[in-house]
C-alpha cells in the first residue's frame, strides 16, 4: 500500500507541475507559510490536514451558504489573489471563482473532479419530470466536465476518493509550491490517508443495515456516498428556487417514493426545506438532515472526518428506528 501511494503521489506531482500556474512557483522562504483558499469547507480542511503549521487556508463559502449560489465578496477577492494554491470542486459546482484567476494567474491550481478523473459519476437529473417544471439543476450549475458527459461534482463525499485521488493531488501542489517540505507533505499525506481508511471502515460497518435502502433528496449530492456504501438508489429533486412546487408535481414525486420503497427523505441545512417537507409530510416517511459542507464553527461537522462521521451517524439511526419498529408490530 505504501509503494502505491509513493507512485501515485510521484505521478500526481508530475501532473501538477504540467498543469497548475504559468511559471516556477517554488517557495523559498522558509517562514513564510503556503495560502492556499479552497471553495468549500472540506477542501480546506483537507488541505490543512495535509499542511499542518506550513500552511494557511481560507474558506470562500461561509457555514450555511451554498456554493451553487454564492458570490464571494471584495475581501475574498483578495484572498484569491494573494493565495499560492486555490483548491476548487469543478464540474460546474463553483464556476463563479474561475472569474477571479485574472487576479492571480501564477496560483497553483487543484480541481478535485479532475484529480478524480474516470472514477466521477455522470450527473442524475431529477425525478418528478414531465409536469412542466424545471428539470434542470437548479442549484446553481450545469455539473459540466470537459467530457460530453454532465458529471456529478460532490466527489468529495467518497472519503476513498478523497484518500486515494483528491488528498494526493493537494499534496503534490504543496510540494511544487514548497518542494523543500516534501518530506512534512509527505508525511502528512500518509498519516491523514490512515485517518481515512479508519472513516471508511467506520461508515460501512454504521451503514450496512442500510444496504439497499432508497431515498429522495432535494439536492442530489450523495451519489458517491451511496455507490461507495452500497445504498440503493437516492433520487433527487432538482426544483427552482423561484419556483412553488405544483400539487401535481408533489404528487409524481410521492409516488415515485413508493414505488422505490423510499426510506427516508434527506434535507441540507444550506438549502430550503419546503419541498421535502411536504413530501415527509404526504408519506409519512422520516426527514434526515444530512451535511454536504460542515464548516469550522459548526458543532459536531468541524472537520472533514467529522462531517462524514455525523452524516453516517444520522442515516445509521433510520435502522436503530426500523428495528423498534419491527419489535413493536
Amino acid at each position: 500500500m505504501r509503494r502505491l501511494t509513493v507512485c501515485l503521489f510521484l505521478a500526481l506531482l508530475l501532473a501538477v507541475s504540467l498543469n497548475g500556474g504559468c511559471g516556477p512557483t517554488a517557495r523559498t522562504g522558509a517562514d513564510k507559510r503556503v495560502t492556499a483558499v479552497a471553495t468549500i469547507f472540506p477542501l480546506a480542511d483537507i488541505a490543512q490536514n495535509i499542511g499542518g503549521d506550513l500552511v494557511e487556508t481560507v474558506t470562500l463559502v461561509p457555514p450555511g451558504a451554498s456554493p451553487h449560489t454564492f458570490e464571494p465578496t471584495p475581501a475574498q477577492m483578495n484572498e484569491v489573489a494573494r493565495a499560492d494554491l486555490i483548491i476548487r470542486v469543478g464540474a460546474g459546482l463553483d464556476d463563479w471563482v474561475t472569474g477571479l484567476f485574472e487576479t492571480n494567474n501564477g496560483a497553483v491550481r487543484v480541481v478535485a473532479v479532475e484529480a478524480v478523473g474516470t472514477d466521477a459519476l455522470p450527473y442524475v437529473p431529477g425525478v418528478g419530470a414531465g409536469d412542466g417544471e424545471d428539470r434542470q439543476p437548479a442549484d446553481g450549475h450545469a455539473h459540466s466536465s470537459s467530457s460530453s458527459t454532465p458529471v456529478d461534482p460532490h466527489v468529495w463525499l467518497d472519503p476513498v476518493l478523497v484518500r486515494d485521488k483528491i488528498a494526493p493531488a493537494i499534496t503534490a501542489a504543496f510540494c511544487r509550491i514548497a518542494p523543500q517540505y516534501r518530506e512534512q507533505f509527505a508525511a502528512n499525506l500518509q498519516k491523514y490517508q490512515g485517518y481515512l481508511t479508519e472513516l471508511d471502515g467506520e461508515i460501512r460497518a454504521q451503514l450496512a443495515g442500510l444496504k439497499g435502502a432508497s431515498f429522495i433528496a432535494l439536492h442530489g449530492a450523495w451519489q458517491y456516498f451511496g455507490r461507495r456504501y452500497h445504498l440503493g438508489d437516492i433520487l433527487s429533486v432538482h426544483l427552482s428556487p423561484a419556483k412553488e412546487p405544483s400539487a401535481r408535481w408533489i404528487a409524481t414525486l410521492i409516488d415515485a417514493c413508493r414505488q422505490a420503497g423510499v426510506k427516508a427523505v434527506l434535507a441540507e441545512p444550506q438549502i430550503s426545506p419546503q419541498a421535502v417537507e411536504v413530501i415527509a409530510g404526504e408519506t409519512g416517511l422520516p426527514l434526515v438532515v444530512l451535511d454536504p459542507l460542515g464548516g469550522y464553527n459548526v458543532r459536531g461537522r468541524e472537520s472533514y472526518l467529522a462531517l462524514m462521521r455525523y452524516n453516517a451517524r444520522t442515516l445509521a439511526k433510520l435502522t436503530a428506528q426500523s428495528q423498534v419498529e419491527a419489535e413493536k408490530r
